[in-house]
């Protein structure tokens, strides 16, 4: 066996050993700190996009258990009032607010949200929202949906909120 056939050998088995390690931490899921879901958060606001189903409702609720006061923001105002009264209900207090529709399909839409929410201090921006494999569409901006549903939008909705934010003399 010549010196290059060894080296390959030995790097093909740490290399299966390295994958092996990380496939069995990715696998085995992640881990919060229990100290973070015990931090009060009272004073701050987040803005939680799809926050009126899954991932999105269960962190908007984690948030407002911590104190914090929570914007849901939904292109469907229907479920958006229910979760935020869901999540009032199950936190016994006001935390959870729906301030106006958001559709991450729609420029216009995004602008008419962040007019909605500018002259609040948004100390987290929680881009949630997302469509996965929708028919070929495109916006009324003419971008493919799911691309700018999931990337551009949020985007949008992150750099008018810091333009804003950065108008003010505190902006950090």
């Amino acid at each position: 066996m010549g010196v290059v056939t060894k080296v390959l050998a030995v790097s093909v088995v740490l290399i299966a050993i390295w994958f092996g390690f990380f496939a069995r931490q990715y696998a085995a899921g992640g881990a919060v700190n229990p100290e973070w879901l015990n931090r009060s958060l009272a004073g701050r606001t987040a803005i939680v996009t799809g926050g009126n189903a899954g991932i999105g409702f269960i962190t908007a609720k984690q948030l407002a258990k911590q104190g914090a006061t929570v914007i849901i923001a939904s292109r469907d105002e229907k479920r958006a009032k229910e979760a935020v009264a869901s999540i009032n209900n199950e936190t016994n207090s006001n935390l959870a607010e729906f301030v106006h529709p958001l559709d991450l399909s729609s420029f216009r839409s995004v602008r008419d949200f962040v007019e909605k929410v500018k002259d609040r201090k948004i100390d987290y921006l929680i881009n949630n929202a997302g469509v996965m494999i929708p028919p070929h569409a495109q916006t009324e901006d003419g971008f493919e949906i799911q691309f700018q549903t999931n990337h551009l939008s949020h985007f949008l909705v992150r750099l008018v909120l810091l333009a804003n934010a950065c108008s003010s003399p505190n902006c950090y």
